[in-house]
């Protein structure tokens, strides 16, 4: 567990030369988007395109609480926050005009070398999250904590929703 994951593996590209850096998840309603962004650009030149990017929503009331967000607009921010970073990744320039968050377009510095979809993936536990993952185009890091029926499941579920998302156009 590292508050900032970029951060970290920041640090560890610069100590290796060919492993992927994943970072398990950056929970993006704790961070600005913006600011995810361009630390995210940085590490991803410095590892010279080593890098896959693990999103999550986030669980705990009291880590909401700490940050002096409402749990409840959880899903949204990522949402908003997850689409405006992979967006800024295709087209360089970070812009949201959503429900929760409003961002006038900004150049993202560093440029990014390479997009992210395709090296993103969300942390998932339920289905409702699952069709958020499949929504931003994003693969899916599941974490067992249900029965392995139920969990197969889902995934099955995730993955039509996947493909009729992304693959119909």
């Amino acid at each position: 567990m590292a508050p900032n994951p970029l951060q970290l593996l920041t640090y560890l590209a610069a100590r290796t030369s060919t492993i992927r850096l994943g970072s398990s998840v950056v929970v993006l309603p704790w961070h600005d988007p913006v600011r995810v962004a361009e630390e995210l650009a940085v590490l991803d030149h410095v590892s010279h395109g080593r890098v896959l990017f693990g999103v999550g929503r986030g669980l705990g009331r009291h880590e909401f609480e700490g940050f002096r967000l409402e749990m409840g607009e959880s899903r949204q921010r990522f949402k908003e926050y997850g689409a405006m970073i992979l967006d800024a990744f295709e087209t360089g320039t970070m812009s949201a005009d959503g429900p929760l968050f409003h961002q006038p377009p900004v150049a993202l510095r560093p440029s990014p070398i390479a997009p992210m979809r395709g090296r993103a993936y969300g942390s998932s536990i339920s289905p409702d999250s699952m069709e958020v993952m499949a929504e931003l185009g994003l693969g899916v890091l599941v974490l067992a904590q249900k029965p392995w029926d139920v969990t197969e499941r889902d995934v099955l579920a995730y993955e039509d929703m996947f493909f009729c998302t992304n693959m119909s156009s």
